[in-house]
Formats: C-alpha cells, structure tokens, sequence
C-alpha cells in the first residue's frame, strides 16, 4: 500500500504552507501537497513546479470545497498550489469582485468549478469562468455527487466534466493545465 505524507508546517491545518511571493514576501495563497514515498503518476508535475489550482467559490467554504482537495490529496504525488481565496472579504462592487477573482485566477493553470457552487449563484460561477476564458485558462467540472444529470447550461461553459473520482479528477488537471495524457492502468488484484 502506498503510504501519503502531508507536509506539517508552524500552521494549524497540518496540510497547509505558506507559499511566498517571487520577492521572497509571504503570499496569501496557500500551498497544499501530498507527498507519495513511492511511484509518481508523472513528470509533469513536482514539489518544486506544482500545478496552481483555482476553485470556484461564493466567499465561503463549500463542503464539496473541502472534499474536493480531500480527493486530491488521495494521489501520489501529485503537487498543488491553492489559489483559491473562499474566505477572504468579498469586495463590495462588481468591478472590485471581478478585479479580486481575475488576480486568483489570472495566476493559476486551471479553474476547477463545483457544481453545487454554481447552484448557489450562478451568475458569480460564471463570472470566474469568463475570467478563466479571458486567461486562456481551461475549466473542468466536478458533477454534483449523487448526480445522474449534469446542468446543460454549465455544459456548455466547461472544458470537461468529470465524476467524483480522485485519479479521474488528478488525470483531467494534468490533462487540461498541463498537457499531460496519463497512460495510467487499473491493476486489479485476484486473491
């Protein structure tokens, strides 16, 4: 069995460091890794070049929010950055909103929007992908858990749909922030 590491930092989340700006400066941003000690899934992606992820929000931590890095973190050796800011105070205009969502987003590969998030105010989701389109950043959804159907009006926002699976989830990052086509095998063990 693979056996995951979390980095343990001064933090209280044992998952989470701080990440630092080029000059050196303490960012507002967090960094989230899991570090495997065995087989990697990859070259693309390393502790030192993490892929930097941004997730869709309202202002709030979502419980699909917290499961979908749960799911993440579930991979060997798959590095991340967390650029996502669902706790920060959200801006009172329109403009400071968008302005505020572009530096989020801007700065990562790829934006990863939650269904239910979406179902709580669309019109703000969709700004975040506006953003991610105007960065040329790709866009994956994570269908609803549970879902047998998919929003058609989402569906057609998105780059890719993927069910809640971890290694589902990991192969379409890579795939869409990184170019990365993993040629990845299930190993089914017969007792």
């Amino acid at each position: 069995m693979t056996r995951i590491t979390l980095c343990r930092t001064a933090m209280s989340h044992p998952k989470i460091a701080r990440q630092e700006e080029p000059d050196g400066t303490p960012s507002s941003a967090l960094h989230w890794r899991a570090k495997d000690e065995g087989v990697g899934i990859g070259g693309t992606v390393s502790e030192s070049d993490p892929i930097r992820i941004c997730v869709s929000h309202n202002w709030a931590e979502h419980d699909d929010y917290h499961r979908f890095f749960e799911y993440i973190n579930e991979v060997d050796t798959f590095f991340y950055s967390n650029l996502s800011r669902p706790l920060a105070e959200p801006p009172m205009s329109r403009l400071d909103v968008e302005q505020h969502l572009a530096t989020q987003i801007e700065a990562g590969e790829i934006l990863i929007v939650l269904v239910p998030v979406w179902e709580e105010n669309a019109p703000l989701v969709e700004m975040q992908i506006a953003l991610a389109r105007r960065h040329r950043r790709p866009v994956v959804a994570l269908r609803a858990s549970g879902a047998q159907t998919f929003p058609k009006a989402l569906e057609t926002l998105v780059d890719d749909v993927v069910i809640w699976n971890e290694r589902l989830i990991v192969d379409a990052i890579l795939r869409h922030a990184r170019g990365d086509h993993t040629n990845r095998f299930e190993v089914l063990d017969f007792p």
